[in-house]
């Protein structure tokens, strides 16, 4: 048990150490870990010696509530909790005995730590530090059998106090990792510890070395390390620049366009008006064996019902086409409801139905191999084909990129 009991309070150590901290000025939550090893305690009953106890290594974890301030002091409250298991008891005529009694200690201590900081060299992120702290432990012995009777537990809350030093390392703007020494001592307490009617006197005495970790609450700027140097005050121009408006992103400013409204990625003249249109061929995706689009594909329609809407005079054929895979009949069918299914979206999105085609050409015109799974993906598509050209107006076709895998 007392093996296990060491494995867990290295385990605790190692998770601990990990977590960040904070480094700066202001409020900080932190979390403590550290091996304890308690003093040989003399039990004593009406001023006689009633035993002596020898305790195995133990362990502390606490959490603690502070501020760090300007000047490197360091107020804090420290909740702990400590547990060392008996090793050996030995009664007052010298017979040694194993028991398995321990001793716990619920702690709640005041604490005020002087770090040294500076802002500039080492010590802008290596901080030494020594303190002293004041307090209450509840100190509680459990399964004792000393004396060969098993008395059950008895605790008692007593007067505590603690000094120690150590060292904090800056791992962030906002973390501070510490390693430290600390020495825990409380007064004497009477405790029943057999079945008499007597009350044995003991006190908790134990050195502790551990490690913690800092959180702060408070921002990077408050940082003790941090040189804040005046920023120079902008003299104001006379006058505020206003830029001029482009509501359409063309390059031409509303005042001097004539052709408002230009969808994104189109070449204007001087006056905003169209002089070279790309129109290039979309994927759009379906539901597997449907004519229900996506969501993405809804989001490809809806750009490129604004490029139509953005250029009137078009008149434009929606294309629907599959792989070869399944009957060609039942292929064709489906691409001709898929090809609709995207023409009756597009007209959902204000693009005049007189200037749009729908046709299926089911497994005709690939444009990749059918003969591997690539092929066919780039075969399921759609298309826009720009049956009227403007003079305006230059087409570039481009193949529809490659879609996830599916059949169909």
């Amino acid at each position: 048990m007392r093996g296990c009991r060491s494995h867990r309070t290295l385990i605790l150590l190692a998770s601990l150490v990990a977590p960040a901290a904070i480094a700066g000025e202001g409020p900080y939550l932190g979390l403590e870990a550290a091996a304890t090893f308690a003093r040989p305690q003399t039990l004593q009953q009406a001023g006689s010696e009633f035993g002596r106890v020898r305790f195995d290594t133990g362990y502390l974890g606490g959490l603690v509530f502070g501020s760090t301030t300007r000047i490197g002091l360091r107020p804090e409250l420290e909740l702990s909790f400590r547990s060392s298991d008996v090793d050996r008891f030995t009664d007052a005529s010298g017979v040694s005995s194993t028991s398995p009694a321990r001793l716990d200690a619920y702690g709640a201590l005041f604490n005020l730590w002087y770090e040294a900081r500076a802002r500039d060299g080492a010590l802008s992120f290596v901080h030494p530090y020594l303190g002293v702290g004041v307090g209450g432990v509840r100190l509680q012995f459990r399964d004792t059998d000393f004396a060969g009777v098993d008395s059950g537990d008895d605790g008692r809350t007593l007067l505590a106090y603690q000094g120690g030093a150590g060292i904090g390392f800056d791992a962030t703007d906002f973390v501070t990792v510490g390693l430290d020494y600390r020495y825990f001592q409380s007064n004497r307490g009477k405790f029943r510890l057999d079945e008499s009617d007597g009350r044995v006197s003991a006190r908790y005495q134990a050195h502790t070395i551990g490690a913690s970790v800092r959180f702060s609450f408070a921002g990077s700027e408050y940082r003790h390390a941090r040189v804040v140097r005046p920023q120079p005050v902008a003299v104001a121009p006379p006058r505020a620049y206003v830029p001029p408006v482009d509501t359409d992103g063309d390059g031409v400013p509303d005042e001097l366009d004539r052709c408002s409204g230009t969808p994104p990625g189109f070449k204007v003249d001087l006056e905003g008006c169209i002089v070279q249109q790309s129109v290039v061929l979309q994927a759009v995706d379906f539901e597997p064996g449907s004519d229900r689009l996506t969501a993405q594909a809804k989001a490809t329609l809806d750009s490129v019902a604004a490029a139509l809407n953005g250029q009137s005079g078009l008149t434009v054929e929606i294309g629907g086409y599959t792989d070869s895979k399944g009957n060609a009949l039942a292929n064709l069918r489906l691409s001709e409801r898929r090809a609709r299914a995207v023409l009756e979206y597009l007209v959902t999105r204000r693009v005049p139905r007189a200037s749009l085609r729908a046709k299926g050409y089911g497994q005709a015109r690939p444009i990749a191999d059918n003969a591997t799974e690539e092929g066919r993906a780039q075969n399921r598509r759609v298309e826009f084909q720009v049956l009227n050209t403007p003079p305006t107006v230059k087409v570039i076709e481009r193949k529809a990129p490659n879609k996830p895998k599916r059949t169909r």
